[in-house]
């Protein structure tokens, strides 16, 4: 039957036959005979065997006549939506009845066997799970380093977690902060609280960041009679909602007293934040020196 392949194959071709009318047996069920299709230096790009195995040579495209990779598929999604139980997506998996069954996909890097892959894993039960996996031990092969559960819950280094964030480990993350210092006295006779230009920190933000700011110093008074006071407030920027005021910071001495004073702000736009020191006087003149100023974001309110 295999020297009549090709001639079903020609006339399938030129004569529009719909696949149903296309039968070929082939004479063998071990997988030794095949269908091949080879090109014109008579080198076989794709076969399909006895057994329903299918091999191809080339780059396979779905829905694109030029793919790109190994296999690139193209999928328009009916419409926008991405949740409920009719939305598919352009490359679909599916499981089998039995609970707490895997699906997904594996690779296999220098080594033989599975070595890392993403794996759903589905229930009547509890819903549905993500498993992302790699390995640090060929031989052991892959390992499961993330989970993202039934609930939205993500666990890193744990696949059980119970809360929206589950780290079992050390966590590391970048700090947003922002600093300035000046050691030269400044002075200032005023009795209204003005901003000291010196010195200020200006610090990067997103809409909703906590940011915790605070001044410290040395600060007094002549004559010893008089009162001053500091305390920490934005200057410029975007806009920003004080959680957390300012408490003034003050003293009536001659002698040199370190103080500190701090305050927590809200941003209410995606932008920077400065701050800067306050301060006045009662009577007389006020001095500071050796001054530092900080903010960092907390979080998110």
């Amino acid at each position: 039957m295999r020297s009549f392949l090709p001639l079903i194959f020609f006339i399938c071709l030129n004569y529009g036959l719909p696949a149903s009318d296309i039968t070929a047996t082939l004479d063998s069920a071990d997988g030794t005979s095949g269908f091949s299709f080879k090109d014109s230096a008579s080198v076989e790009q794709a076969r399909i065997d006895s057994d329903g195995n299918l091999t191809i040579n080339g780059k396979v495209g779905i829905g694109t006549p030029a793919p790109n990779t190994s296999l690139e598929i193209r999928f328009d999604s009916p419409d926008s939506t991405m949740t409920g139980l009719t939305a598919y997506g352009g490359l679909h998996f599916d499981q089998s009845a039995t609970n707490d069954d895997f699906v997904g996909i594996t690779t296999t890097a220098t080594s033989a066997g599975t070595q890392g892959g993403i794996l759903f894993q589905g229930s009547g039960a509890y819903g549905t799970k993500i498993h992302f996996l790699t390995t640090d031990s060929y031989a052991q092969g892959m390992k499961n380093r993330m989970t993202l559960n039934h609930l939205g819950y993500l666990g890193i280094g744990t696949d059980s977690p119970t809360a929206p964030l589950d780290v079992n480990g050390i966590m590391r993350s970048t700090a947003v902060y922002a600093y300035g210092s000046d050691d030269t006295q400044r002075a200032t006779s005023s009795t209204a609280h003005i901003f000291e230009d010196n010195m200020s920190c200006t610090i990067a933000v997103r809409n909703g960041d906590l940011v915790y700011t605070q001044i410290n110093g040395d600060i007094w008074c002549v004559p010893a009679a008089s009162n001053s006071w500091i305390r920490v407030e934005r200057s410029a920027g975007v806009a920003a909602t004080v959680i957390m005021d300012s408490s003034y910071a003050g003293n009536g001495t001659v002698n040199y007293i370190g103080v500190t004073t701090s305050a927590i702000y809200r941003a209410d736009a995606d932008g920077t934040l400065t701050f800067k020191m306050k301060w006045h006087t009662n009577s007389g003149t006020a001095y500071c020196i050796y001054r530092r100023i900080f903010a960092w974001v907390m979080g998110k309110a």
